[in-house]
């Protein structure tokens, strides 16, 4: 059996600088890139694939930390997961089939080259592989399946194909069964002979006992060659000289049935080293691509192939050649970094680079901002330093967006986050006169500075009616202590509710706190003075002492002597008036008195106290 053993003693790669720039110029994309990924996002197939995917990383995420690293059965069941999703992608897509296909065979290949145990041989595993991912196998069975009546002739291209293809994603059975639909001779009966006992292929390489059986196999398919059995029947002689790894039909085969090199790359191992160790791989796979002079031209010329790489297994920088694509590479490296293997460590940075870009990538571009900032806060500080700054230039759509943001800012400490969507939302709001909503936003956060300045502009753009019916401030304890300006709108409605409700006792208290306290808003002690004015009159009844109204005189002392230069006549006729209001109430309290007494003007009839709102 092969030893992978290669794998894991391999030298720890390093993330190149290319790599490292390259990753760090994506942040800052032109506008013609952003407007491309904009379009591939937009794609439906591509949102369900970036959905489905995300669910798989999430359960990623959630074993590692629960668990550490994974075991290897624990990452092979996510790889297959994540495959699984590329599977599906590919066989309900419309538009990018050959792609998606594509993305299969790679993962399927990763899988089977970094994540699994290494108790197979690999050709068996290459094998497998074939089976699972050249769907292009399944299609020319299917082509012939419909097109075909009960008995197929000799000359049939269909027929030949589906038997080729068959045989190329050596599929055994399947091309075994074909060949009992063609009209029976001699050479067709010895090759199904040959083909049935493929079945015990997996038990020949996989016990290094029995390896050279299928040595001794092929020994014998030559035999019967050089013995002429297969020449009354030229197709089947095509498919011999195929199975025992003759050259030239290779190469007739290389470029007339398959569309990727790698198409060949499990047959050609199998007919020309089935017991080859890991080492072999990268020389095979030169070999499979030389089948083809076109190809191997091509290659020649861009040397990014991922498929290659991978062969070659020299070190893991074919995960640079991925990028172009932004799902594979990112779920490849984390789920290789998070199974702790050797080789894994130096993958570190890459993912970090990976996960930011593409979660920059989501929410930038695809309105799929909620998975993009999953990804984002995955890589730490930085990760999070970059949701932080794309989370606060989202455009809101509306409450239930904001909504979202709020809960995901706060799920991962996003401060600049939280004050940036406070401060709009309080704003839209207060724009709309909501201003219950707009006080519910700045409470949102505890930044007094911020709640300072959406609280002033409430209490300048509010009326005393709509200040009134602040209902949020009966549900609230200490958060009126975040800040100055908040105290005050709290008391100030608390003055304007007893005011509403003809409570000019309570209204008075509170009113009188007010006007002496330093929470006034700058400019705002005219308002207050015109309440003032109101509960002093003669009609209105109150009780109060004489400390009191001591205090208030004394403040309106030092407050006209201290704005004496920014105060108006008319203005300045108001204080004017309340001294001489207060002054003249003192008189008719007793000096000692430190009971509350009534403001009533003697012999008035007092009235109900009724709001000016």
């Amino acid at each position: 059996m092969a030893n992978r053993s290669r794998i894991l003693d391999s030298k720890p790669v390093k993330m190149t600088a290319s790599v490292q720039k390259e990753l760090a110029q994506q942040l800052n994309r032109t506008e013609d890139e952003a407007a491309k990924y904009r379009m591939l996002f937009a794609d439906s197939e591509v949102r369900k694939l970036v959905v489905e995917m995300h669910a798989v990383f999430q359960d990623c995420c959630k074993v590692s930390k629960t668990e550490g690293k994974l075991s290897t059965d624990a990452a092979l069941e996510l790889s297959r997961s994540y495959r699984s999703v590329l599977l599906a992608t590919a066989q309900s897509s419309d538009r990018g089939r050959d792609q998606y296909i594509r993305e299969f065979a790679l993962w399927t290949l990763f899988e089977i080259m970094f994540l699994r145990k290494g108790d197979t041989a690999i050709t068996v595993d290459l094998v497998e592989w074939a089976s699972q991912c050249f769907l292009f196998v399944n299609e020319a069975v299917n082509r012939f399946a419909q097109e075909s009546e009960d008995i197929a002739s000799p000359s049939d291209a269909a027929f030949w194909k589906a038997v080729v293809c068959s045989l190329l994603g050596c599929r055994f059975e399947t091309c075994a069964n074909l060949l009992k639909q063609c009209q029976s001779d001699h050479a067709v009966r010895l090759l199904i002979e040959y083909l049935d006992k493929l079945e015990f292929l997996p038990l020949w390489l996989n016990d290094d006992l029995k390896s050279e059986k299928f040595t001794q196999w092929q020994e014998n398919l030559r035999r019967d060659i050089r013995a002429k059995q297969f020449d009354v029947n030229p197709n089947i002689q095509f498919i011999v000289h195929m199975l025992v790894g003759e050259e030239e039909t290779l190469c007739r085969m290389a470029d007339q049935l398959t569309s990727e090199w790698w198409h060949m790359m499990p047959f050609y191992v199998l007919v020309k080293n089935a017991t080859a160790s890991f080492n072999a791989l990268g020389p095979l796979a030169d070999e499979c691509i030389a089948l083809s002079q076109t190809r191997q031209a091509k290659l020649a010329d861009d040397q990014t192939d991922p498929f290659l790489s991978i062969f070659h297994v020299s070190d893991l920088t074919f995960l640079e050649n991925i990028f172009a694509n932004p799902w594979m590479s990112v779920h490849l490296v984390d789920l290789l970094l998070n199974t702790g293997s050797e080789f894994s460590a130096p993958l570190a940075d890459l993912r970090d680079f990976l996960l930011i870009d593409y979660g920059s990538c989501l929410t930038n571009y695809s309105g799929l901002w909620e998975i993009g900032v999953e990804y984002l806060v995955e890589c730490a500080e930085e990760g999070r330093k970059q949701a932080d700054k794309l989370m606060q230039q989202l455009s809101i759509e509306d409450e239930l967006m904001a909504e979202k943001i709020y809960r995901i800012a706060t799920e991962y400490c996003l401060k600049d986050t939280i004050k940036c969507l406070v401060k709009s939302m309080s704003d839209k709001h207060i724009g709309s006169k909501e201003w219950a909503s707009a006080l519910g936003w700045a409470l949102r956060t505890d930044e007094s500075k911020l709640i300072d300045g959406i609280v002033l502009k409430i209490i300048w753009a509010a009326t005393d009616k709509e200040i009134s019916m602040f209902e949020i401030f009966d549900q609230l304890e200490d958060a009126i202590c975040y800040c100055p300006s908040l105290h005050f709108l709290y008391n100030y409605y608390f003055y304007l509710k007893s005011l509403h409700k003809g409570d000019a006792n309570k209204a008075s208290k509170v009113l009188f706190d007010l006007i002496i306290s330093p929470e006034v808003p700058p400019s705002f002690h005219e308002t207050l003075f015109a309440h003032l004015r109101m509960m002093l009159s003669d009609e209105i009844q109150i009780n109060t002492t004489r400390s009191r109204l001591m205090q208030l005189n004394n403040f309106l002392f030092r407050y006209k002597s201290d704005h004496r230069q920014l105060l108006n006549e008319d203005q300045l006729s108001m204080i004017k008036s309340l001294s001489t209001v207060l002054s003249n109430r003192l008189k008719s309290v007793t000096e000692n008195d430190s009971n509350e007494v009534n403001l009533a003007a003697p012999g008035r009839q007092t009235v109900k106290l009724q709001p000016h709102f």
